[in-house]
């Protein structure tokens, strides 16, 4: 069986953790591909070593420090601009967005762009944006699958049933 390949935007924040921890109850489904955070470098570390992704994105001046530190054929990348590049590659088949605030538009829409199923726990890219990244996501057959609770809830109450 093929294994689903997962990047976790926002790793070591509770959703991310969260993400991490299903997958590792799961591994005979899931494999991590790409982990991003924003500071948090010593539970970054960890999830590296447990994980072993391909790809890592964090703050540009920890990378040197975190390579010293990680043996392996991991690749470093700025969070602050490879995001939306990493989110498109091939290799990735779902995002999970557990990045705050609006820096995980650019990302949201580069995965629905490139027609990957998408698990934002961020409310705040679909609302600036949620019309934008919902064309963009049915013009490349994209799913758009929300973690966030209140989001989730809607989501799940619309399955089956008109929109009206």
């Amino acid at each position: 069986m093929k294994k689903t390949r997962v990047a976790v935007l926002g790793s070591t924040g509770s959703i991310g953790v969260n993400t991490l921890d299903v997958v590792r109850r799961h591994y005979r489904h899931f494999e991590v591909v790409l982990l991003s955070a924003f500071n948090n470098v010593a539970v970054l570390e960890s999830q590296i070593r447990e994980f072993r992704p391909r790809r890592v994105a964090l703050l540009k001046e920890h990378v040197h420090a975190l390579k010293a530190k990680i043996a392996g054929k991991v690749k470093f990348f700025d969070v602050k601009t490879d995001l939306a590049a990493l989110v498109a590659e091939s290799d990735v088949d779902i995002v999970v967005l557990a990045m705050p605030g609006a820096v995980a538009l650019g990302p949201f829409l580069s995965a629905v762009r490139a027609g990957k199923t998408v698990a934002p726990a961020n409310k705040e890219a679909l609302v600036m944006a949620g019309d934008i990244i919902m064309k963009a996501a049915r013009k490349n057959k994209a799913s758009v699958i929300p973690v966030d609770s209140e989001q989730s809830a809607i989501f799940q109450s619309l399955q089956g049933h008109r929109r009206k």
